[in-house]
């Protein structure tokens, strides 16, 4: 595959990305008249309760950014022939899958959402691996100074990842705490850090800045 289109693929992604997410973030505070945070709230209440045209916008670039994701995947060629680049042909594809379907399946599915969220982190964890094993490998056979660049680049994201997973905090088990409004009403109030949602959101860009380590071992092999 032609680096540049690699290149203008992930610049896409990446773009769309962060436009939807905008979008999407003045949605949810225009319904809600509250803040969303990738501290404290899951992918999937940006959209949640709702139908999807009633954030068309935001998820219009969203829908692009995934889109994006998986022509850049299934148009890898880098050493599609050995199992490291099978691996992330496979791998790329399919988080782009899990990513989509956790930005709408809510926590009611608890079981559900803790496999795919497991799933997505695993797979994510190792698609980075196999990108920064790809660079390794070469950079063994060449010196080339890219490879060397995308093995840091991955080493770095991946360490992130593992921190992430090992969190002693990390669970589904969310404790509210009870306010009392301008009105002397009690309310439930979310913590403002919630460890589980913003491994998501993570997670989430880990998948999406891959594709620069990618980046980095097609131009080393132009």
């Amino acid at each position: 595959m032609d680096f540049m289109y690699s290149i203008i693929l992930a610049i896409i992604g990446v773009f769309c990305l962060t436009v939807g997410f905008i979008l999407s973030r003045a949605n949810y505070k225009k319904r809600f008249q509250d803040s969303y945070s990738l501290l404290n709230h899951f992918p999937f209440e940006i959209n949640y309760g709702t139908y999807g045209f009633e954030n068309i916008f935001g998820n219009f670039f969203l829908a692009i950014s995934v889109i994006s994701c998986l022509l850049f995947y299934t148009t890898f060629q880098g050493s599609r022939g050995e199992g490291l680049g099978i691996f992330i042909f496979v791998a790329g594809i399919i988080g782009a899958f899990l990513n989509e379907l956790l930005s709408y399946l809510s926590t009611k599915y608890l079981k559900t959402h803790i496999i795919a969220l497991t799933l997505n982190t695993a797979l994510t964890f190792m698609l980075i691996s196999a990108t920064l094993l790809l660079n390794l490998k070469y950079y063994r056979d060449s010196h080339n100074v890219m490879n060397l660049v995308g093995i840091i680049y991955s080493g770095v994201i991946a360490l992130g990842v593992f921190i992430l997973v090992i969190n002693p905090k990390l669970s589904f088990k969310i404790k509210g705490k009870e306010v009392k409004d301008e009105k002397g009403e009690t309310k439930l109030v979310r913590p403002s850090f919630i460890p589980v949602a913003f491994t998501e959101w993570m997670v989430l860009f880990a998948y999406f800045l891959n594709q620069l380590g990618i980046i980095f071992f097609l131009i080393s092999i132009k």
